[in-house]
């Protein structure tokens, strides 16, 4: 897979990813595995649905923004976050950089304060394409997703609920879109399961649902901080999702 990177240390970076735990997966996006181009995979949009959300800071405002929570138990040492976007008609988008924010609670509730702010992703072209729904969109290679990570040098969070909220920026103010989680329906291949969810999408309204109120693919990487090991170990927390 390509990749391109707006971060100094490259390196580091992806060593970095690849020796971490994945502590939280908020969900895949994979439908039919294998059934794309050049036997890629495919996350197919359900019937009706829109294909993904605008997440491209625009030339004024903070927006557009994708935002979504997890919960940390015990203490983390978080390596990095991966977040998926993509680029209609381009399997290599030329954003320049992208933003990433740790909030301590609902960024829509004004009692909410942000903790860290990260930028400078690496970005990685993943093997699922994106389609709108229906098999005659299988074959399609328009909308490539790509792996957003942010290093986070080893944010430590301790036990209790956080959101994330991120978007791209750059590239002339082309377009950047972030797909929800979506699921295969065993009893329907060709009408795939777009979760429900609580994630939010900051737009010129403010912030409102994502999408029809969906979840947003995303993965925390890291460890448990020193101490919390053992109990991380025992409890077989190890790629840890969130139960729906």
């Amino acid at each position: 897979m390509n990749n391109v990177t707006f971060a100094a240390a490259t390196t580091g970076l992806l060593c970095s990813v690849c020796g971490a735990n994945v502590l939280w997966d908020n969900g895949g996006m994979v439908t039919h595995p294998g059934a794309g181009a050049g036997g890629f995979d495919v996350s197919m949009a359900s019937d009706g649905a829109n294909a993904g959300a605008n997440v491209l800071q625009q030339t004024t405002g903070d927006h557009y923004r994708i935002a979504d929570d997890f919960t940390v138990s015990g203490t983390w040492l978080i390596d990095s976050i991966t977040v998926h976007a993509y680029m209609p008609g381009s399997n290599s988008p030329p954003w320049t950089d992208g933003e990433l924010r740790i909030w301590d609670g609902s960024p829509a509730d004004a009692g909410s304060s942000v903790v860290a702010t990260f930028s400078n992703p690496t970005v990685a072209q993943t093997n699922i394409y994106r389609v709108f729904h229906g098999t005659a969109n299988l074959s399609s290679t328009h909308r490539l997703i790509n792996a957003v990570t942010f290093d986070l040098a080893n944010l430590e969070l301790t036990s209790g609920g956080y959101w994330i909220d991120w978007q791209m920026e750059g590239g002339g103010g082309v377009a950047a879109w972030a797909s929800p989680v979506m699921e295969a329906n065993p009893g329907d291949p060709n009408n795939p399961i777009t979760p429900s969810g609580n994630a939010l999408q900051l737009a010129l309204g403010g912030w409102r649902p994502y999408l029809d109120s969906n979840e947003t693919p995303f993965i925390v990487r890291g460890v448990p901080a020193p101490g919390a090991a053992a109990t991380f170990a025992l409890a077989g927390l190890i790629g840890l999702r969130r139960r729906r």
